[in-house]
């Protein structure tokens, strides 16, 4: 049982840190990514997530966010805020409560769940569960082109 917790252990440190070294910071405070895309005048791209136990939340890290594409669109259009459900891993309580509390404004009932919103957190586009890259980059290219006309 303890190698089994150390084995998991080690899946989500490794997680978290190819989220860490990956090319765009995903902020995990909101005020802080609402001032963010104010300022750079872009959206704000919300994935609630549970990085040490959902099987489909590490799939989309490992074939969407880490990839070369996505982190050059996020660079350039998006402001990334990574609000997290870890089942094994303790948050900050301030930022488990800000979880919680945009978990119940978005009506989050599913992990993964992505909502690309405007800076003053007006939804724009929803898409739950595993995707492939290409139908995630397109349909966030979409959006977001939405949002400049």
């Amino acid at each position: 049982m303890k190698k089994i917790r150390l084995l998991i252990s080690l899946v989500a440190t490794g997680f978290l840190c190819i989220m860490a070294s990956a090319g765009t910071p995903w902020l995990t405070d909101q005020s802080a990514a609402e001032t963010a895309a104010r300022k750079e005048g872009k959206p704000i791209l919300m994935l609630f997530t549970g990085s040490d136990w959902c099987p489909y939340c590490v799939q989309m890290e490992k074939q969407v966010y880490s990839s070369p594409e996505f982190q050059t669109f996020a660079k350039e259009k998006l402001v990334l805020l990574m609000l997290d459900f870890p089942a094994r891993k303790a948050l900050p309580k301030k930022t488990r409560r800000q979880n919680q509390l945009l978990q119940q404004k978005y009506d989050i009932r599913g992990f993964p769940t992505c909502i690309l919103a405007a800076p003053d957190g007006k939804e724009l586009l929803r898409i739950s569960g595993a995707r492939s890259k290409g139908e995630f980059l397109t349909a966030l290219n979409e959006a977001v082109a939405q949002t400049k006309k």
